[in-house]
């Protein structure tokens, strides 16, 4: 997994590859520290291709996060497979789900 970060003029996290529990502390630090700074965030999942309880446990912390600061997380999603996971969660009621074919 790699991802990216732009901040202009909102943060957004691209991820690309497989988010699990051999990976996910780097990003897991990138969105906290992110939400140090604001209280929303874009996590585009479109080249995401997997997600494991991992990701999606980053995912909720996040959401918390966000929340108790009158903030949001969306999420832009490609994948069927990392959206049923997301589904399953119950992340779809927690969080922004946006779903996009390119």
């Amino acid at each position: 997994m790699k991802f990216t970060i732009e901040k202009e003029p909102e943060s957004i996290v691209k991820v690309e590859g497989e988010i699990d529990h051999f990976n996910i502390d780097p990003l897991a630090r990138a969105v906290k520290n992110l939400l140090s700074q604001s209280n929303s965030l874009i996590l585009d999942l479109r080249k995401t291709n997997y997600i494991d309880s991992a990701g999606v446990n980053m995912i909720f912390f996040a959401a918390k996060s966000a929340g108790e600061k009158s903030g949001t997380i969306k999420l832009i999603v490609k994948s069927r497979e990392v959206r049923r996971i997301l589904e399953i969660a119950s992340m779809d009621k927690m969080v922004n789900i946006s779903i996009k074919n390119s």
